[in-house]
């Protein structure tokens, strides 16, 4: 593997890492009810252009029964934007 490739492939693993926000994924998802929750890593096509952050996740709903999945998409670091829930 050339150089190239590997500082490529270093920077696109640190891009998937640093663009969570798992404890304001928490946060959001506990506050809407939702249990036993999952995060999984960063949510490349659920949320729009303008977050800065985003995490997928599988839950179980209010009800304590249905099983949830989607997206937490927040603000990036200077915006007033909190996180929102979007399901799929």
């Amino acid at each position: 593997m050339t150089m190239f490739k590997k500082i490529s492939t270093l920077l696109l693993v640190l891009a998937g890492i640093s663009c969570t926000d798992k404890e304001g994924s928490m946060r959001v998802l506990r506050a809407a009810g939702y249990r036993d929750i999952k995060l999984g890593g960063h949510s490349w096509m659920g949320c729009s252009e303008d977050d800065g952050a985003s995490n997928k996740f599988e839950a179980v709903g209010a009800d304590g029964v249905t099983k949830i999945t989607g997206q937490v998409c927040c603000g990036g670091p200077g915006s007033f934007k909190g996180c929102t829930v979007r399901l799929d």
